[in-house]
């Protein structure tokens, strides 16, 4: 495994009134979330690079409100029609964050 020494500044650690120790851990974290939002990292692999379990680091990205399902929309759509039944109880259509609508797949008529 290969190392990163990262040099900050003493007034980041002023301002965030943390102890070194704290602010690397959080440090550490943000980089995580950052490969995540990326999908460099797996959910899994960014909670183990940051030293947190899957569901703790769930948890943190809900609190920040990023998506814990990182997947794009043909994702989502191959993930809804593997289950045949979702045509039944979903509708065809969803609301993106910016109002967007997209199509999943394609409702049985």
């Amino acid at each position: 495994m290969h190392t990163l020494s990262l040099p900050y500044p003493d007034d980041l650690l002023i301002t965030s009134g943390k102890s070194p120790q704290a602010l690397e851990k959080e440090l550490t974290f943000l980089l995580a979330v950052k490969l995540f939002e990326l999908r460099r990292f797996s959910l899994g692999k960014a909670a183990a690079f940051c030293n947190m379990g899957k569901l703790q680091f769930m948890f943190e990205l809900g609190r920040l409100e990023i998506p814990v399902i990182n997947l794009d929309d043909d994702q989502i759509a191959d993930e809804l029609s593997r289950v045949g039944w979702a045509t039944l109880f979903c509708p065809p259509f969803i609301t993106a964050k910016g109002g967007q609508t997209i199509k999943l797949f394609a409702h049985p008529t």
